[in-house]
This record gives structure tokens, sequence and C-alpha cells, in this order.
């Protein structure tokens, strides 16, 4: 098998069809619009009103689109065991991004072909002639594209961090912060379903290394609760846990931003062994390590 492939429009049909399924105990709406014309989506599962709201977000990194049809199989899951799952978490509402980064994930899986506007694609032919020469070929070079259709690296674009965060200067395949925090849509999008929602914890989805980050340096509660968190998804996925601070690890990302400003409990779960993008054969472990996930993170809310 070759590398796993996930596309936008999949994703879109799939949502179309959970929510045409789920009798109404799922809904999507779009957030933002990416620089490409894309929509941010968020699906909900539950009740907005209830007392405790859990976010899940994947694919931030065009790379990683493997855990957005990860997050999908797991919201068809959790619909799947209905009432069961209703009843055990009836004040609980669990909001997931699966693709944060749609431009990204085409890119990556297409190249210049999956951008539709001339001038991204002029700007990105751009970004590679500057950081590929000839060293790599075009579909080389945009197959392991991380940043979005910008050239901005949406787990660089929080502000936390952000103003000592020392990456690339200028747009690129990964590490630009951009121009300002929270320029971008995707990164908009996140913050949204914060300021809309009293979330209680956030897992974000990343590639790869088959760990679970958690700790971003914060202390009393926060810390406490991000290590609660850490050990609850580690019991349910097997997962290494690993502290940030310990691994000397950049700042500027979804989970230092939601620890240190918001003082909620985050971490970030890096599936996978190999190299992004990761290979066809890897997602059954990764789906059945993940499996117990969200019914995990609903737990965490509970107790």
């Amino acid at each position: 098998m070759g590398i796993f492939r996930y596309s936008y429009e999949q994703m879109m049909r799939g949502l179309m069809a959970l929510e045409q399924k789920s009798q109404g105990r799922f809904r999507t709406r779009m957030l933002e619009l990416s620089a490409d014309g894309r929509a941010v989506a968020e699906a909900v599962l539950g009740d907005e009103n209830a007392g405790h709201h859990v976010l899940v977000h994947g694919g931030v990194h065009g790379r990683e689109y493997l855990n957005s049809a990860l997050l999908m199989r797991l919201m068809a899951d959790w619909l799947r065991r209905g009432e069961e799952l209703e009843k055990l978490a009836e004040d609980i509402c669990v909001h997931v991004l699966p693709m944060v980064n749609p431009d990204g994930c085409s890119l990556s899986q297409n190249g210049l072909a999956g951008i539709r506007t001339p001038g991204l694609r002029e700007e990105l032919q751009q970004c590679y002639a500057r950081e590929a020469g000839n060293k790599r070929t075009l579909s080389e070079y945009f197959r392991t594209w991380k940043a979005n259709a910008r050239g901005v690296d949406i787990n660089r674009n929080f502000s936390s961090g952000w103003e000592t965060y020392r990456g690339p200067a200028l747009p690129g395949a990964e590490g630009f912060r951009g121009r300002a925090p929270g320029c971008e849509a995707e990164t908009r999008a996140i913050l949204k379903v914060c300021r809309n929602y009293p979330i209680d914890c956030c897992i974000s989805y990343h590639s790869s290394g088959n760990v679970i980050y958690w700790d971003y340096g914060t202390k009393g509660r926060v810390w406490e609760e991000g290590r609660r968190l850490a050990l609850a998804i580690a019991g349910t996925t097997g997962y290494e846990l690993r502290s940030t601070v310990e691994d000397g690890l950049d700042g500027a990302g979804c989970s230092d931003y939601l620890m240190r400003e918001c003082g909620i409990a985050a971490i970030t779960v890096e599936t996978g062994a190999a190299d992004c993008p990761l290979p066809a054969q890897e997602f059954p472990e990764i789906y059945a390590r993940s499996r117990g996930v969200l019914h995990a993170a609903a737990m965490f809310c509970c107790s």
C-alpha cells in the first residue's frame, strides 16, 4: 500500500452523510473560508447548550490529512453508539474540526493542481524556487507541505510564544509564523470555537511519533488538568507521554495558546511512526489506538 489519501471533497461528503443519518444529533457549520475558497468545517455532536464542551481538531498541517479521515471515523463511531453515549455524556458537546487546513491538505496531495487561485499558485511557485531550487521536484516539495496556501504554518500562528518564536522569515512549506498572531483564516476558525463555547479540553491531532505532548510550561490548576487529560488519553491510546518543556519544543502552537492564555487543558496527539504523509498501512493501528479518545475526553469533563 502507498500513501494514504483523503481529500477535502471526501470530507465534505462525509459530513453531509453523517448529518443526514444522525436524526438531529450532528450538525455541520462553516467557520471560515480559506484563501483558496474552502470552508473550514466544524462538526457539532450533542447539545450546544451543554455544560461541558470538548474540542478536537486535525489536519492543521497539510501533509497530515490521515488524521482528518481518522476524526471522521471517530465521529461516525460516536453516532453509531447513539443513545448509549448520549446518556453517558448527556451534558457534553463535542466539537470536531476534522480538516483545519483544507488548502494545505489539497496541496500536499495534488501539488499546484490542488490550488485553484492563479495568484496563490504563483506565490507557491516562488516558495518552491526559493526553498527547493533544483534539489527536489515540484511534486516532492509539495508532498510534504505543512503550511496553508499562503505559506503560513498554522501551528505557529497563535499568540502564545509568537513574539519569541524564530522560524523562517518568509512564507514556505513549514515554520513561517505569519505576519501577525491569528492572521490566518484557519487559526481564526479554531479561535472562534474557543470564543463561542466554554471549552473544557482540547485534543489536537498531528503526525507523527506515536506520542502525546503535554505540559506547555503552565503551573497550578492548569498544569494539573493538562496532566489529567494527558493521562486519560494515554490510557486509551497507549501512546507515550512527552513534556514539551523537557523536549524544548517551539511555542506559538494551538495547545500552547489554550493552556497558557485560556487556561484550557490541551494536549497534542502525534499519530503514526513513519514520515508524513503517512502510509495507508498505518491507518488501522492508528484508528484502533484512538477508538476510545472521544469517550475518554467526555469522561475527563465529567470527573
